[in-house]
């Protein structure tokens, strides 16, 4: 006789969504749909739920008291650290989906540390939401949009976004009311139909390095930390001066690389992919052991990574500046931004700024130049007209255009003082040849 297991799950058997463009589900994302499905608040579904399989003494306090401080830092279930693993357990319990490690960073946790891995606030396509719900898709928060490291969405070709269109606020990874594509303050829709923000050629880059890692999870048991020494030992010696020179040309100080190449220190991930990007490797082949036999482009990069971290002794965040800088050259913004309203946006100096970024540095002074002389042209053709309507009232009521008489009577100061305002009442007052 045949015997069946007809163990029930406590919570739906959901199982987390997958698709081929975004690839997997956050595991943050997954809670707040698992909350939906079951008509409930996110809050709900822990206090409730997931408190009492999970019987850690800090979120039964919060269950009981309330509280901020686990939503304050919820990345750390998206993470590689014990409370993923922990998370991962009691949901697996409560559902009984197979493996929900895959929502996680906890399959690499051998090769990629913790430290600049998950951002503690929520980033979005709005275009991605828009397009899912009018194709009647499941709303989802893909794992890839929870790292510091990617602000870009590669299917639209545009910046994620990180506050609400209409409340302007920030929101954490997770809330106790957050609902997949609507804001977890004021629960407002966060889709856009029009979303303009262009993501450059870099950051577009960086996004599509972190998805083959993601999409790779299924090897991530080969990925071992031998594997990112030996990367590291190769560059080292396809520089001519060594490590001095590989720690010069990706802009590390020395003994950081020293301790990589070492072992003794895993390179944080959105360095290590800043540092692929830049040598043109694929990330996921570092890390899966298939580098060795990969051509290292020797050019030199357009950034130095760490030189423009420690700029102004401040960790400037790379990705911003220079995806500031592009969004600046591609806004049709009027006025357009000068480098010194935008270098005091990234709390730097102008000077810090046009060293590391000279090209694009003067492509917006000239876009800004260009502005200035279109509105003083504008300026000049107004006033003309002005000085034009002005003369002929003047005549009207029969009284002599005089220099005197005509500055009176306009909108500014010393009208006629500028050349070539002073050339159009000559030529209005005395014809085109005027006499003096």
């Amino acid at each position: 006789m045949t015997t069946y297991n007809c163990e029930a799950s406590k919570l739906y058997y959901l199982a987390p969504v997958n698709r081929d463009d975004l690839g997997m589900e956050s595991l943050t994302g997954y809670i707040a749909r698992l909350a939906q499905k079951h008509l409930m608040e996110v809050g709900q579904l822990i206090n409730y739920e997931l408190v009492p399989i999970l019987q850690k003494e800090y979120l039964t306090r919060i269950a009981l008291y309330g509280g901020t401080r686990f939503y304050n830092h919820a990345s750390m279930i998206n993470s590689i650290g014990q409370a993923a693993s922990d998370f991962v357990a009691a949901l697996q319990k409560a559902t009984l989906i197979s493996d929900l490690t895959t929502c996680t960073f906890f399959p690499w946790r051998q090769v990629i540390p913790s430290r600049g891995l998950i951002q503690s606030t929520k980033k979005w396509c709005p275009l991605c939401f828009q397009d899912a719900l009018e194709a009647e898709q499941e709303l989802y928060e893909p794992l890839l949009w929870s790292l510091q490291a990617v602000m870009a969405c590669s299917i639209h070709g545009t910046m994620l976004t990180t506050k609400c269109p209409h409340c302007g606020q920030e929101l954490r990874l997770l809330d106790r009311h957050s609902k997949p594509g609507y804001c977890s303050k004021c629960q407002q829709w966060l889709g856009q139909k029009e979303y303009k923000v262009l993501a450059s050629d870099y950051e577009l880059a960086i996004a599509g390095q972190a998805a083959k890692v993601l999409a790779a999870y299924n090897e991530a048991s080969l990925a071992a930390p031998e594997n990112i020494v030996d990367f590291f030992l190769s560059c080292s010696k396809a520089f001519g001066g060594g490590m001095a020179e590989f720690a010069r040309f990706i802009g590390f100080s020395k003994t950081t690389v020293w301790d990589w190449c070492k072992g003794k220190n895993l390179p944080p991930f959105p360095s290590l992919l800043a540092i692929c990007e830049a040598l043109k490797v694929q990330v996921v082949d570092v890390l899966l052991g298939n580098s060795k036999n990969l051509f290292i482009a020797l050019s030199k990069p357009t950034v130095h990574i760490a030189r423009l971290q420690k700029a102004m002794g401040q960790k400037l965040n790379v990705i911003k500046l220079r995806t500031d800088l592009e969004n600046c050259m591609k806004s049709e913004d009027t006025p357009p931004l000068s480098m010194k309203e935008i270098a005091r946006k990234q709390q730097t100096s102008r000077k810090v700024v046009e060293r590391y970024f000279p090209a694009l540095c003067k492509r917006i002074s000239g876009k800004y130049l260009a502005n200035r002389m279109e509105q003083a042209q504008n300026l000049a053709k107004q006033r003309k007209i002005e000085i034009r309507n002005i003369c002929q009232e003047l005549a009207q009521q029969g009284i002599f255009p005089s220099r005197r008489n005509v500055e009176a009577a306009a909108s500014w100061k010393a009208a006629l003082r500028n050349p070539e305002i002073q050339k159009e009442w000559k030529a209005i007052v005395y014809g085109s040849n005027p006499s003096t």
